[in-house]
């Protein structure tokens, strides 16, 4: 298992402006657009007044298990990348409606780039998004692309992922990098990167165990 609940296990190979390691986040009823931090250590947030910014493991994955856990201020949104390529979205979906999921939904996976459009994004099976000021658990089990001779792609990179226990993606096919992956061409492996966007996000018990999966893995 690699933990990142130490900070000293990433290496900022982006820009690191607004992320920083705290004790503990919450999110209080009076300031619902920012969170409230606690000195310390133990779990990074990132504060979105100077704008995007990516935090980028010091490790690379291929198969893998990640699990984390993400606080979210009301209408917030970041990501998690896996392989620093294939986003899974992270926000605030409290008020979308539970029978009408969509891209804006906490476990949607990012759309990619097709000549002028956005194509393949993919929405999760329900919203299971919880309760504003309630950590989110995230549990993603992802299968790197495969390559045979000449480096030419023979199976897509696949993704299920659990949000609060709950099933919202079931081995999906990542036929590419989504909209946004900090690393456009495909490889066996690739870092976990963090996604800062246009609202504070606090991540904790982020732990990655990697994996050897065969072509028929089935985790759920």
């Amino acid at each position: 298992h690699l933990s990142i609940r130490r900070q000293r296990q990433m290496c900022i190979r982006d820009s690191y402006k607004g992320w920083k390691e705290v004790a503990d986040a919450t999110l209080d009823s009076s300031t619902v657009d920012t969170l409230t931090i606690s000195e310390g250590i133990g779990m990074v947030t990132f504060d979105s007044k100077n704008g995007p910014s990516f935090l980028v493991s010091s490790f690379e994955h291929g198969d893998c298990k990640l699990y984390a856990e993400v606080l979210l201020p009301h209408n917030g949104k970041a990501g998690l990348l896996l392989q620093g390529r294939y986003e899974i979205i992270l926000a605030d979906s409290a008020l979308i409606s539970d029978s009408i999921p969509n891209l804006l939904n906490i476990g949607a996976i990012a759309p990619r780039m097709r000549a002028d459009s956005l194509v393949d994004g993919k929405v999760p099976r329900k919203n299971a998004f919880s309760k504003r000021g309630k950590w989110q658990t995230i549990e993603v089990f992802f299968k790197a692309p495969r390559f045979g001779e000449r480096g030419v792609k023979t199976s897509y990179a696949k993704v299920w992922v659990k949000v609060n226990g709950v099933t919202v993606q079931n081995g999906v096919e990542l036929v590419n990098s989504t909209f946004g992956g900090q690393n456009k061409a495909e490889r066996l492996t690739g870092p976990v990167v963090f996604a800062g966007k246009q609202s504070d996000v606090a991540f904790r018990n982020v732990t990655l165990k990697r994996l050897k999966m065969k072509n028929d893995y089935h985790p759920y």
